[in-house]
């Protein structure tokens, strides 16, 4: 007979029991030169003819049976035997084989008489995944220094596998080929823009839908800025200046550039409404508020971030914010027109589609508003 261990927790993979009702258990029998205070060992399945379940370490198929040690105690087999015949017992004794607890060990029913159990290979102790050809992906929370948290929660896991990280690359999509648009504000479109002497600003929408966004009158209109680069941009001072436009309801992604101005006060938002609070801001000029505005996710620059945990960006950013419910606003730059609550910063084009785009639409909106 041979022998050969097998994993402490799982059964061999593929094996086969025999079916219910067959007699082969009564083939073979385990027996202890002592029966008092002998530990507990058991045949815990056995195969006694194999056409192709498990090969011994000579690669033949001959049967074999299953030991298992339920116990909390490691069991010397030495002084077992087992046997298919029950005039003798002991037909074949074990070696000083030692089987720990919860473990199982094949024997082999080869007639081979083979006393040593064949050892697993050695392994290499270092032999780390980064050493091994292929690596994709390596995450190892017992590296401490790969785990980034942010108020004792884990905001970043860092990749071990050293490979460099390459973002897809998508082609920029324009927002009028994207179907579902309902609101396109674009700063730097300078027909878009339009103020006679003296009187209130107009933005108007390039959706198709006529959603002009106009401040209530010539002090409260935000001055039209050129940022380095030349890119347009709309600056609200957060004292007074706003835009109202027709609500836009069910606004389900929505991108906008922008730089918030540090000094924006706490509750101030960018998207406001008289009556709702969809967009309204969190604690330390999050970007949304987990009670007000909950079921969104949010990317910045087309990096994923928790739109509740991370702060408005202090320099020009695209923002993206996609959720299935969805948001609705009239306002821009106030929340609801109460004091103390007027947005600060420089908006240079807002977007909004009804309905939740797919990753690939997302990316392609972003590439377009990053150019």
């Amino acid at each position: 007979m041979a022998t050969q261990k097998t994993p402490r927790s799982t059964g061999l993979a593929g094996r086969r029991k025999a079916p219910p009702g067959r007699a082969w258990r009564g083939l073979w029998a385990l027996a202890a030169a002592w029966a008092l205070g002998a530990a507990e060992v058991r045949i815990s399945e056995f195969l006694p003819e194999d056409n192709g379940v498990l090969a011994d370490e000579d690669g033949d198929y001959r049967g074999w049976v299953e030991l298992y040690n339920p116990g909390p105690d490691v069991v010397l087999l030495e002084n077992y035997g087992l046997s298919n015949d029950p005039g003798q017992p002991f037909k074949w004794r074990f070696p000083a084989v030692v089987l720990q607890a919860d473990e199982r060990l094949v024997v082999f029913t080869s007639g081979k008489n083979r006393r040593e159990v064949p050892e697993p290979p050695a392994t290499d102790p270092l032999w780390t995944p980064d050493r091994l050809p292929g690596l994709l992906l390596w995450l190892d929370a017992a590296a401490a220094n790969t785990l980034e948290k942010e108020d004792d929660l884990l905001a970043r896991w860092q990749d071990r596998s050293g490979r460099p990280y390459v973002p897809p690359s998508y082609e920029p999509l324009s927002p009028e080929t994207v179907p579902g648009l309902v609101l396109w504000l674009d700063a730097d479109d300078p027909a878009t823009l339009a103020r006679e002497e003296d009187g209130p600003l107009y933005w108007q929408d390039k959706s198709g839908l006529r959603l002009e966004a106009v401040a209530p009158n010539a002090a409260a209109s935000p001055a039209v800025f050129t940022a380095e680069g030349g890119r347009h941009y709309l600056r609200f001072d957060g004292v007074d200046d706003y835009l109202a436009l027709p609500r836009v309801d069910k606004a389900r992604t929505v991108f906008w550039v922008a730089r918030e101005d540090p000094a924006t006060l706490r509750f101030a938002v960018l998207l406001g409404d008289p009556m709702t609070y969809d967009f309204h801001a969190g604690e330390n000029r999050a970007l949304l508020n987990a009670i007000h505005a909950p079921g969104w996710s949010g990317w910045v620059n087309g990096e994923e971030v928790d739109p509740y945990r991370t702060a408005a960006p202090n320099q020009p950013a695209v923002i993206t914010l996609r959720s299935a419910n969805g948001g609705g606003f009239s306002l821009l730059g106030s929340d609801r027109l109460l004091d103390e609550r007027f947005w600060a910063g420089e908006l240079g084009e807002l977007i909004c589609f009804d309905r939740v785009l797919s990753d690939a639409e997302r990316a392609g909106l972003e590439e377009y508003l990053r150019r």
